[in-house]
């Protein structure tokens, strides 16, 4: 998705920062995207934390790609024309 760094989880620092490489992504559908934000909210107890961490101006801005891991602990923070994605492990 035109982000050049190795990526992994955010587990202990919640939220991690990415730039993406506008010549990967030229005509992809993330081509807009200047920045993906990969939150891991995990370890947030209360959706204040994230607010803290600047959240709302996260979403404010359209160049970012924001993907949350654990978005339940944070669901009323998130917009509600979000797109999920549901990820299930199959046995």
């Amino acid at each position: 998705m035109g982000v050049k760094e190795d990526m992994q989880s955010p587990t202990f620092v919640i939220m991690k920062l990415y730039n993406i490489d506008p010549s990967t992504s030229s005509g992809q559908a993330w081509h807009r995207f200047k920045k993906l934000i990969h939150i891991d909210a995990y370890r947030i107890e209360k959706e204040e934390e994230l607010l803290k961490l600047g959240w709302e101006e996260l979403i404010k801005n359209s160049e970012n790609l924001i993907l949350i891991e654990w978005p339940e602990r944070v669901e009323g923070l998130i917009p509600k024309d979000s797109k999920r994605i549901l990820f299930q492990h199959e046995r």
